[in-house]
């Protein structure tokens, strides 16, 4: 393998063609959010109740799309507790610095109240 020359150079001009195309990405996928919020919601449900599954809730995904919406719902109380707890901590993500100790202990926190 030492000796393989692939069929291809990569150029700063490709490198420049790859950044732009990741760039457009990038401002695609925040504007498709932006523009359909409930996007962003289902994508926010999924992801809280995909989260607590592994945590072995056992809260069917209804249950916690209700309980974001403000419904209230049957179930064990710790379990519902740990769904809001979830959704509180989802919403401070973009203000919490996820690379601190202290943002990561604030999490930790709010997760296990």
């Amino acid at each position: 393998m030492d000796g393989y020359r692939p069929p291809y150079s990569l150029t700063d001009r490709c490198f420049r063609l790859i950044s732009s195309i990741s760039e457009k990405i990038g401002r695609l996928d925040v504007t498709n959010m932006d523009t359909r919020p409930h996007l962003r919601k289902i994508s926010r449900i999924r992801s809280v109740y995909s989260s607590l599954q592994i945590e072995a809730n056992s809260l069917p995904f209804d249950s916690v799309r209700a309980i974001l919406n403000g419904k209230e719902v049957l179930g064990p109380p710790d379990e519902i507790r740990e769904v809001e707890n979830a959704f509180r901590v989802y919403d401070m993500v973009d203000r919490l610095d996820p690379w601190s100790l202290d943002g990561v202990k604030d999490m930790h926190t709010i997760l296990t109240e």
